[in-house]
């Protein structure tokens, strides 16, 4: 038994509790900074799961769901496993929770959603201040791409440049990764690697 009883004088006995039960008492008051109400769930791709899907409403929350656009609001966290996807690196843009699915199954073995930082990281805006280039062969070779990567930089409050020489971060296409003669400091990048950027800078010390 890992518990010890000790008597002061008054006969009065004292339990000593192991680390194991502090944590146990510990994690059971550590709820979540948010009301279940407020919290809006968008799950990657790769864990977009019916069981995680029910984990989320029946503590309370909300799964925020792309194709309906319901609800509304925008995402309050986000659960991710490995793979880099673009609703995630949204909300690492807007500055969302990002969390490993070990938050879930934990709030739904507690009950309730748990505390946050134990499980991941509140995201930090990497593109705040920066200055972009998309180069004009990645323009109309990837369209689309152009297009998200632009709503990114509004988003994340940053700026799109016309000329090369004056951006902090250069999306370019694979061929033309030697093309420009970037500022000092500057970032040369692929779509992939770009986004990659995104998921390591905002999301570090996370997941």
């Amino acid at each position: 038994d890992d518990h010890k009883n000790t008597n002061d004088k008054d006969g009065d006995v004292d339990v000593v509790i192991d680390s194991n039960d502090i944590s146990d008492v510990q994690l059971k008051e550590e709820k979540s900074f948010s009301a279940a109400k407020d919290i809006v769930v968008c799950l990657a791709k790769d864990c977009n799961t019916k069981e995680y899907r029910n984990m989320v409403t029946e503590l309370g929350g909300v799964v925020w769901d792309l194709k309906t656009m319901i609800p509304k609001r925008k995402a309050t966290h986000l659960i991710e496993k490995s793979n880099v996807d673009l609703n995630i690196i949204h909300g690492i843009i807007t500055e969302r929770w990002l969390l490993c699915e070990d938050w879930l199954v934990k709030s739904a073995e507690t009950g309730y959603f748990l505390q946050e930082d134990r499980f991941g990281t509140k995201c930090k805006n990497p593109l705040e201040k920066k200055s972009l280039y998309f180069d004009d062969d990645f323009q109309t070779h990837y369209p689309r791409y152009a297009a998200v990567g632009k709503q990114f930089a509004v988003h994340g409050r940053a700026t799109i440049e016309e000329d090369p020489k004056e951006a902090d971060l250069l999306i370019v296409t694979d061929d033309n990764l030697e093309k420009h003669s970037p500022k000092k400091g500057a970032h040369i990048l692929t779509w992939e690697t770009f986004l990659i950027f995104i998921r390591h800078q905002g999301g570090s010390g996370g997941i």
